[in-house]
């Protein structure tokens, strides 16, 4: 704003007055704030057969994953971690398996917004795996 000084009639005054809607237009929300946070995943523990060499979850906890090594197979891996989202409130649902991929996907609703999760197990040899699980609305 801009305005002449009444002291010194020849002077003026600029006045800046700004907010982050001012220089950013209207604040985009995000997907969270839209429906709710995805409720997050557990992270993957070690189980009788199947040990973990690395497991973590993203910042969110919307994806975690594992590498893992077993000699019981990829069905039993994947029945392993299925039982930790079982264990976790989400209920299981569908499940696939192609060459040397085994998946199950789970459903679990959350203030009336229903989400889905994608685990999967893959084989990278004989003994060595990767299992990974991802919440999607």
């Amino acid at each position: 704003m801009i305005t002449q000084r009444a002291d010194d009639p020849k002077g003026i005054d600029l006045t800046i007055v700004t907010s982050r809607a001012d220089l950013c237009g209207p604040r985009a929300t995000t997907i969270d704030e839209q429906v709710g946070r995805p409720p997050s995943l557990p992270l993957f523990a070690t189980v009788p057969g199947v040990t973990l060499t690395e497991a973590g979850p993203t910042m969110d906890g919307s994806t975690t994953s594992a590498r893992i090594e077993s000699r019981l197979g990829a069905a039993a891996v994947l029945d392993s971690f299925a039982k930790q989202l079982v264990a976790a409130g989400w209920t299981a649902t569908s499940r696939a398996t192609a060459d040397g991929l085994y998946t199950q996907t789970f459903a679990k609703t959350v203030g009336r917004v229903p989400f889905v999760t994608l685990l999967c197990v893959y084989a990278l040899d004989a003994t060595h795996y990767v299992a990974l699980a991802d919440v999607a609305r």
